[in-house]
């Protein structure tokens, strides 16, 4: 059972290899075959035959040369059929840097190959130019003919430098979270029947109203750089008979005529969980009933049951940590729930993740703690997007900053917009303005500076 395990699970694999390059690179792998054939039926032909006439006589030569030179200009065709960039372009210039700073298995092939060729240009060039000139041999001419046009063809379709993402790539959103006073924020929810009100004095909801990028149904994870000082704790509260009360509260509001309005009954079951996720801070005086109901609340929004013990301290212990964050990843959801109903299916299951806490005011901390957990997540299978709005100004410029990448992306919430419509309010930073090629040409100026001053 066990061989057979590990027999699938590299069949598996080895499936998985190919698809990936069949999805990504496949024309640059297919233009290396197909000019790789080529070249080596011309180099042996400059061998084998001593005459053009004898060229032209061979049947074998001519169908593989037709055969292989037909597939480079169908690969030419498909490519632009299907919109592949593929052609002579100033992005020729960024994929070379890119494969010489951050290579891929392909990508140095192809740069191991370039190199090759231009040697030839340059031998063929000499050789050419050293004949004595007494005649005329189109000998001369193949080789270096077939070095051009084999290094046009390896430019036209030189690999990317980084792993194109699958079309079903899950969407993970990473985000600051600005600061929450919780006493205000249950008392603003409370007091207030508008959902407009709340959407606009709700500082967590620029941090959800990421969840627009998404189509109904799709999966999504939410990593949030969690500050030392992310929010104030409610005031202690003297919760006597509140319990039956808000049972009472919530069968008035089921059979009330105002569960017909979709706005009204959201609202009011806002206000429900929220009283029923707030005695998590009541520590030690939470009853068994209230604790009962509130691990029913975490389930229902497939939260990790924890513990749930309520003596909560100072100390800041792991399990203090733990609890805290799954009191912020189900606040985060309930908040998610009102402003994406049709989405509910995706709020429940969507996985919130804390990063350890950092001092928002520390560049050097929020980038180093950011850069890891974007970059183990930065595989074919994440597409990375970044919320730029939360948090402090600090956060926003990390954010900014690491999703320089080119496949990642970088999304702020329009602050003080008059459009009702909540995507119109998420815009996408056009990261094609950015001056790559002066950023690079400076990083590389001061890494040969540092390199000369170390060897001084």
């Amino acid at each position: 059972m066990k061989t057979s395990h590990t027999n699938a699970s590299e069949s598996t694999s080895t499936t998985r290899i190919f698809k990936r390059l069949n999805q990504q690179d496949n024309y640059s792998l297919w233009m290396l075959i197909l000019l790789g054939s080529l070249e080596v039926l011309t180099t042996i032909s400059l061998y084998w035959f001593h005459s053009v006439h004898e060229l032209l006589n061979s049947l074998i030569f001519i169908v593989l040369f037709i055969i292989f030179s037909g597939g480079i200009i169908g690969l030419f065709i498909d490519a632009k059929r299907h919109h592949h960039p593929s052609g002579i372009s100033p992005i020729i210039l960024t994929k070379l840097l890119g494969n010489a700073i951050a290579p891929r298995k392909l990508g140095i092939i192809y740069l191991f190959v370039f190199v090759i060729h231009l040697g030839w240009i340059t031998n063929s060039t000499f050789d050419l130019i050293s004949t004595d000139g007494t005649e005329f041999n189109p000998r001369t001419f193949i080789p270096l003919i077939t070095a051009i046009v084999g290094i046009l063809c390896l430019v036209c379709f030189f690999p990317d430098p980084y792993i194109k993402k699958n079309e079903k790539a899950t969407k993970v959103f990473v985000s600051g979270m600005s600061y929450l006073n919780l006493d205000n924020l249950k008392e603003l929810v409370k007091t207030n029947s508008e959902k407009k009100v709340i959407e606009e004095r709700v500082n967590i909801i620029p941090l959800i109203r990421m969840l627009t990028l998404l189509n109904p149904s799709e999966p999504c994870k939410l990593v949030i750089l969690k500050s030392t000082n992310g929010f104030q704790r409610p005031s202690k509260e003297d919760f006597a008979n509140k319990e039956a009360s808000h049972t009472n509260e919530k069968l008035s509001i089921a059979n009330s005529p105002q569960a017909n309005n979709n706005e009204t009954y959201t609202l009011e079951s806002l206000k429900n969980d929220l009283a029923t996720a707030f005695t998590f801070w009541k520590q030690d005086n939470e009853t068994g009933n209230e604790k009962q109901k509130r691990k029913q609340l975490y389930d229902e929004y497939q939260i990790e049951a924890t513990t749930f013990h309520t003596i909560f301290t100072d100390e800041n212990t792991e399990n203090d940590d733990k609890e805290e964050n799954n009191f912020l990843a189900l606040l985060i959801k309930l908040f998610a729930r009102i402003e994406f109903p049709q989405h509910l299916g995706t709020i429940k299951n969507m996985e919130i993740t804390f990063t350890k806490k950092c001092d928002y005011n520390n560049y050097d901390d929020s980038f180093k703690t950011v850069n890891e957990i974007a970059n183990d997540l930065d595989n074919e299978e994440h597409e990375i997007i970044f919320n730029l709005t939360p948090g402090t100004v600090v956060v926003s410029s990390v954010m900014t900053l690491l999703a320089i990448d080119g496949d990642r992306k970088l999304y702020y919430h329009e602050q003080g917009s008059k459009a009702t419509d909540i995507a119109k309010r998420i815009k996408q930073v056009d990261k094609s303005k950015l001056p790559i090629q002066n950023l690079l040409s400076e990083a590389l100026e001061k890494l040969s500076g540092e390199h000369y001053e170390s060897e001084k």
